[in-house]
This record gives C-alpha cells, sequence and structure tokens, in this order.
C-alpha cells in the first residue's frame, strides 16, 4: 500500500504532499508552518480528515475534491479542446455561479492581435489609413513601415507565426 502523503523540509518548515488515492501521483507541496516533525505530522493528519486549507482563503477543502480538480486539469492538459467543448465549461461556471461573463475565441472567426496590428499598419488595404487620408490627416508609408517593423520586433514570440 503506498504511503498517503511524503514530509520534505524546504528552509527548515516541513512540507507535506499528498498523494492522489485515484492516480497515484503527488499533489504540489504543502507548508505545515512548523519546524517540528512530530507536529507537522499532526497537521497533515489533521488535514487529510479534516480537509486541506485552500490557498487563498485558508477555508478547508475535502482532500477528495481537490484529489478530482487536479485529475481533471491533468487530464485537461492532454485532451484537444473545441470552442464548442471551451463553451460548454463556460455555460456550466456561469450556471453555478462562478464566472459571470466569459468570451470564447473562435479561430476562424476572430483576428489574433498580432494580425490586427499588422493589418492596421498595411498602407495599401488599412482602413485605419484609409479613413485617417479620407479626413484630411496625414499618415505616410514611412509611419506604416516603422510601425509595421516594431509590431514584428516587439510583438515576436515564437508561437506567433508571420
Amino acid at each position: 500500500m503506498a504511503r498517503r502523503f511524503y514530509f520534505y523540509k524546504r528552509n527548515q518548515i516541513y512540507y507535506v504532499k499528498y498523494r492522489n488515492p485515484f492516480t497515484g501521483k503527488l499533489l504540489p507541496g504543502k507548508s505545515t508552518g512548523t519546524v517540528d516533525q512530530e507536529k507537522a505530522s499532526y497537521i497533515a493528519h489533521k488535514w487529510l480528515y479534516e480537509g486541506i486549507p485552500e490557498r487563498r482563503t485558508r477555508t478547508p477543502r475535502k482532500p477528495e475534491q481537490i484529489f478530482t480538480v487536479y485529475e481533471i486539469l491533468e487530464k485537461l492538459k492532454h485532451t484537444e479542446l473545441t470552442v464548442n467543448d471551451a463553451k460548454r465549461f463556460t455555460d456550466y461556471f456561469k450556471s453555478i455561479g462562478l464566472i459571470k461573463d466569459a468570451q470564447i475565441i473562435n479561430d476562424e472567426k476572430t483576428e489574433s492581435l498580432i494580425s490586427f496590428l499588422l493589418n492596421s499598419w498595411d498602407y495599401q488595404n488599412s482602413s485605419y489609413v484609409k479613413e485617417k487620408l479620407a479626413h484630411g490627416q496625414s499618415i505616410g508609408r514611412r509611419r506604416c513601415l516603422d510601425a509595421t517593423g516594431a509590431v514584428k520586433r516587439y510583438c515576436f514570440l515564437k508561437c506567433w507565426k508571420w
């Protein structure tokens, strides 16, 4: 039988890592706030039966709930989700009052920020440039070329493809 939790020390403070009984994986460590090993063991057992305190609220939550949430998150990391899946999640979270509003980005309809910026500074095709010129304001090709270069220079990330 596998142990339910493990201890380790960081800066003389004992931390506990609980083992998820469903997956067998260890959850992230949680500080017991004590340098005494026996007291840390007592706290770990108490949390296991009364509930593990949440990070910000400090309200205890049953270990089964925490294990289930971690299991769901692990499965989501390895699952390819669609826009419809995201809509189902947000609809559910809205129905139970966890979120008020959410915007789902549809790759086919929504333009990415980088595309929007590049299109805004395209002198030949930009609606922004056409509006400025139509209202008698000046904007030159050089300005558009410099702005396009700035977008490429400062917004470049490996995940964005030109």
